[in-house]
């Protein structure tokens, strides 16, 4: 798992976030989970290259994604914040 390779903007975010993925050309799956680790969403996108999720239904916090995609898995956090 690498943090390094998941990039999201801005950071923090209030509505809106862009999630790229470096090196993730096939369908992805995320899964976002609160700061005790409770799944609260889970979306699969054809692509993990770029994709925005909108966040405006989230309270301010800290949240952690988990991206899967058929090569590797990855994990950072985020931090919603209005």
């Amino acid at each position: 798992n690498s943090g390094n390779n998941i990039l999201i903007f801005p950071n923090p975010g209030s509505s809106m976030i862009s999630i790229k993925i470096s090196d993730a050309s096939s369908k992805t799956r995320f899964k976002i989970y609160n700061s005790t680790m409770q799944l609260i969403k889970s979306l699969d996108f054809e692509s993990g290259i770029e994709n925005y999720l909108a966040i405006d239904d989230l309270s301010d916090g800290i949240y952690f994604i988990d991206a899967q995609t058929d090569e590797q898995s990855y994990r950072t956090k985020f931090v919603v914040s209005r």
